[in-house]
């Protein structure tokens, strides 16, 4: 559906929608204004196919326990980084801080 400005604008909230799917663990459900798009956007439903594939190895991974030097060490490290200053993306630093609680888990 590429082409038209209509339809830029289309894809680039598709692929939002996408990626927001796939932070949420709804890959396989896409909401019904998604589903309408893909039918017609070979780009946009092989983004998907590539998020899921990409999921789908995720979730084949082994679950590894950092040990307890990571978990001893994780927290003064994050807090130091936070304390310093230096980023220039704070947010985008942060992106990670819900894996967080999976991690020390």
């Amino acid at each position: 559906m590429n082409g038209k400005k209509n339809n830029i604008v289309d894809c680039r909230h598709a692929r939002q929608m996408i990626l927001q799917s796939f932070d949420e663990g709804l890959m396989g459900n896409p909401a019904p204004s998604l589903s309408r798009h893909l039918a017609g956007c070979g780009s946009c439903r092989s983004e998907l196919d590539k998020l899921r594939l990409l999921s789908g190895g995720l979730q084949r991974l082994p679950v590894q326990d950092p040990g307890d030097d990571f978990r001893i060490n994780l927290l003064p490290a994050v807090r130091f980084k936070l304390k310093s200053g230096r980023s220039t993306h704070p947010r985008r630093d942060l992106a990670w801080a819900p894996s967080l609680g999976l991690a020390v888990l």
